[in-house]
């Protein structure tokens, strides 16, 4: 009696351990799904043009989106913090993105947001990128943007639009820009070939 006993608690427990995976699957999907939704919790929307702005490198040089998004067909606008567990393990395969696509119109835009510039220096000399890394260093673009939780990413093409806002991490962004590298721009309207 007592191992038939202690066989029905173990499948009685297995039971509850897999509905306990299976809650938090559907959850963890639900919870995805609504970050990606077009309004998710940005103020800038996909299809809305993405707000200009000016930004200081660690360099010292100024760097604008506008100027930046017409000179290439894609910009990543990434906000994020050397503090971000997430924006750490994104920026090496920005890197590689960034070191595999520059020459090809794509240009990445790192934002530091609310850092000293010597925190973002100090983590940069042990992890060094070459791609842009800009200082936002009151949060007022973020802000502009409605950043809520790092990292965030904007996708921007040429005309300065925004086609895809990333909330967190997304393991097809690779795939998608170099999608949107490949494919033949579309001429703007009244432009002649």
């Amino acid at each position: 009696m007592t191992g038939s006993r202690g066989k029905r608690l173990a499948s009685a427990r297995s039971i509850w351990i897999g509905v306990f995976f299976v809650g938090f699957a559907a959850f963890s999907l639900s919870v995805k799904l609504d970050l990606r939704r077009p309004d998710a919790t940005t103020k800038v929307k996909i299809g809305q043009s993405a707000p200009e702005f000016i930004l200081s490198s660690l360099q010292g040089t100024q760097i604008g989106l506008h100027r930046t998004a017409k000179e290439n067909k894609v910009v990543l606008v990434n906000f994020w913090a050397t503090w971000c567990g997430p924006c750490r393990l994104e920026m090496p395969v920005f890197e590689k993105m960034y070191l595999e696509w520059k020459e090809e119109g794509f240009e990445l835009l790192a934002i530091s947001v609310k850092e000293e510039t010597k925190v973002v220096q100090d983590y940069l000399d042990k992890r060094p990128v070459s791609f842009p890394v800009l200082l936002d260093p009151d949060g007022t673009v973020a802000e502009q943007y409605g950043v809520r939780v790092f990292p965030t990413t904007f996708l921007v093409n040429p005309d300065g639009a925004v086609e895809k806002v990333i909330e967190g991490l997304d393991a097809y962004l690779k795939y998608d820009i170099e999608v949107r590298l490949t494919s033949p721009i579309a001429p703007k309207e009244g432009a002649e070939p």
